[in-house]
């Protein structure tokens, strides 16, 4: 299980802060003072400490619960000289098995750390490789992994965590490949497991996403779809499993779709109606619309197309998808 995300952090100064959505965020200044808020209202940071509570609970019963840190681009995550051994260190104290007056979680120690950075810049891949090289020297019983796009932009790796493991890869225990939000990685448009299967020779977790809501951009698979990637991948021994994001929004009240996920990695046929991946396919047979999401993009013609990457309407997307209209 990724608890996500520590969302902040970098400059140098040792600020760093975490997101957990409806129950709050949990910030640390760079002087050490710890606040917390709910939707921009101050709340008591004590309230984290249930998460640690519900974190050993998971643990006792055997499910290993990592820490996800990053998030999309628009998070405010850098790296400078430097931030790699500092964030290394306050991640060790403050989450796995070092001491700090600041561990939101209490006496919790969480099982490791994954690296879902989506975004780079020029000290990125550095500073990254020396947080985990920092964290695996304090740290060897912990658990690593890398959260890298499905997308390998012609270069054979994701733009972000890619670097690192390509030259590093026995920094991470395990990949998540994400193919949510990337259609044109996913199935049926050009689903990549096997061409990850030579760039990276260790275990492969398949990133989906919960259900439409969490996949704005395209990639949710319905359970026929599932159950044909299911196929394809099963029998591979680097096939490590599925991750799913956000996993509320797999599971009761808005949806069952965990259960057919659990279901479908248990061996029981969850769908029906859906080929193999077929041949891959080419930006010359993507096309581009704008619209509010991905499927509906996909399924209606006559909208707009891009323009340069982007849409005259600023609250539409510019989606691709294979051109069919």
């Amino acid at each position: 299980m990724n608890i996500a995300f520590m969302h902040e952090w970098g400059g140098g100064d040792g600020h760093w802060g975490l997101d957990l959505s409806i129950i709050g965020r949990y910030e640390v200044a760079a002087g050490g003072r710890v606040s917390a808020n709910l939707n921009g209202n101050p709340i008591d940071p004590k309230v984290f400490l249930k998460v640690g509570e519900d974190i050993t609970y998971c643990q006792s019963k055997n499910i290993k619960v990592m820490l996800s840190i990053g998030g999309d681009m628009h998070s405010p995550y850098d790296f400078i000289p430097g931030d790699g051994a500092l964030y290394a260190n306050i991640i060790y104290n403050s989450f796995l098995q070092g001491n700090s007056s600041t561990r939101p979680f209490g006496s919790a120690v969480l099982d490791g750390i994954e690296f879902d950075v989506e975004k780079t810049g020029p000290y990125f891949t550095q500073e990254q490789t020396v947080m985990l090289q920092t964290l695996k020297k304090l740290s060897p019983s912990s658990k690593f992994a890398a959260v890298p796009q499905c997308f390998l932009n012609g270069v054979d790796m994701d733009l972000n965590t890619g670097p690192i493991i390509k030259s590093n890869p026995e920094l991470f225990d395990w990949v998540i490949i994400q193919y949510y939000n990337n259609p044109t990685c996913s199935y049926p448009f050009g689903f990549n497991f096997d061409v990850w299967t030579k760039l990276y020779k260790g275990p492969l977790v398949i990133g989906l996403a919960g259900d439409d809501t969490s996949a704005i951009t395209g990639g949710f698979l319905k359970p026929g779809q599932l159950q044909a990637v299911l196929d394809t991948v099963g029998s591979n021994p680097q096939f490590y499993g599925i991750s799913v994001y956000d996993v509320s929004s797999s599971n009761p009240a808005f949806s069952t779709y965990s259960q057919t996920l659990r279901k479908a990695l248990d061996g029981e046929r969850v769908g029906e109606g859906y080929p193999p991946q077929g041949p891959f396919t080419t930006e010359k047979q993507w096309a581009t619309r704008c619209a509010g999401t991905w499927n509906y993009a996909n399924d209606t013609c006559g909208l707009s197309p891009c323009i340069n990457g982007g849409c005259a309407d600023p609250n539409q997307y510019c989606f691709y998808f294979l051109r069919f209209c």
